[in-house]
């Protein structure tokens, strides 16, 4: 814990760039890591824990990664074979949100469905409070 606190407080003293870039560097890390998983927790009742850890853990290390070795060793931005220049840092946080996507829908099949108290759980958010079940499209009067 004081090892968190101490690279904290040394990245204040120090940045490793603008605030913009350490906030675009956040925003990336955060979309190679919680977007991919609230997006699959909220429209996919299949997705159990592990095949969501999992993702998370690819996005946010491969992401992390890039940031890191780019920023502080001075490695060449990856241009992946198909751009001409290669993605800067504070935008590979899209390709670890795309890697995070894809690990956790390979996974998926391979673990068990979760358990019918956390799919309806997932029912309850889809669904506004006191108004009942969505109306399905092609049932609804035409206007």
């Amino acid at each position: 814990m004081d090892r968190w606190i101490c690279s904290a407080g040394f990245l204040g003293i120090y940045p490793p760039g603008f605030v913009s870039q350490v906030v675009a560097f956040a925003f990336g890390l955060a979309a190679a890591s919680f977007f991919p998983t609230i997006v699959l927790g909220i429209f996919n009742k299949r997705v159990g824990t592990v095949p969501a850890v999992c993702g998370m853990l690819a996005g946010i290390v491969f992401t992390a990664y890039y940031i890191i070795t780019c920023v502080f060793f001075g490695m060449e931005p990856w241009t992946f074979g198909i751009f001409e220049i290669g993605i800067n840092p504070q935008g590979i946080g899209t390709v670890g949100m795309v890697l995070n996507f894809i690990i956790t829908l390979i996974l998926t099949p391979f673990f068990r469905v979760p358990d019918q108290k956390t799919q309806n759980m997932v029912d309850s958010v889809r669904e506004p409070e006191g108004v009942g079940p969505a109306i399905e499209i092609e049932m609804a009067p035409e206007h």
